[in-house]
């Protein structure tokens, strides 16, 4: 079953350019990562076309996309 998260996303630790989601949407975002001052999560920024937003994770190999759906930014897990 996927997971929709509204405004969240995580990647792995390499910066990516875009990211496809299924259902034909595709959204162009700078990716940022780095870790916390504590070192214990990843925080993951993406500045698209619609939305910034930020999302904090210890999770380092799950894969998300982001799409575009009625106006919103959405991270769904794949």
């Amino acid at each position: 079953m996927k997971l929709l998260l509204l405004l969240a996303l995580a990647l792995s630790v390499l910066p990516l350019s875009h990211a496809f989601c299924p259902g034909g949407f595709e959204r162009t975002c700078a990716y940022t990562v780095k870790m916390d001052i504590d070192g214990t999560a990843l925080v993951v920024r993406a500045d698209c076309d619609t939305a910034d937003f930020e999302h904090r994770t210890t999770q380092l190999d799950l894969k998300y996309c982001i799409a575009n759906h009625d106006g919103q930014v959405v991270a769904q897990k794949e």
